[in-house]
């Protein structure tokens, strides 16, 4: 195989997985969430009301398209959108996607449970603060 036919098929394994992960309504609503801020694994099982387990293969569906990236802190794993890369073919793929999911209304319910994660966060904050 050339290496120009050998660097299409890692384009198009690379754009099958992106549209994979983008494939999903429920990864959809994390990207929408993601939006919000960043979030570790346990909050986002809060928000969108699923355990860990589902919750953690949805992440690692999108890390493995590119639509998240993770950072650790201590022991914790926090995650966050990735901004849509200018070079690749789903490039404007990603930053229509992320458009489309920042101009449309978060589901009410995980809205609402996103407001009582991010309450959380503002108490615990005071809190660690205060002593």
């Amino acid at each position: 195989m050339s290496t120009h036919a050998a660097h299409r098929e890692q384009q198009l394994d690379t754009l099958a997985a992106f549209l994979k992960a983008a494939g999903d309504p429920l990864r959809l609503e994390v990207l929408q969430v993601l939006g919000q801020n960043s979030f570790g694994v346990l909050e986002l099982c809060e928000i969108m009301a699923m355990k860990q387990s589902g919750m953690s293969h949805h992440l690692k569906v999108l890390a493995k398209g590119g639509l998240v990236e993770k950072r650790r802190e201590g022991n914790s794993i926090f995650y966050r959108r990735r901004l849509p890369q200018t070079d690749g073919a789903e490039g404007a793929v990603h930053s229509a996607l992320l458009d489309e999911l920042d101009d449309g209304p978060l589901n009410e319910e995980v809205a609402a449970r996103l407001e009582q994660v991010q309450q959380q966060r503002a108490e615990q904050s005071r809190a660690f603060f205060a002593r």
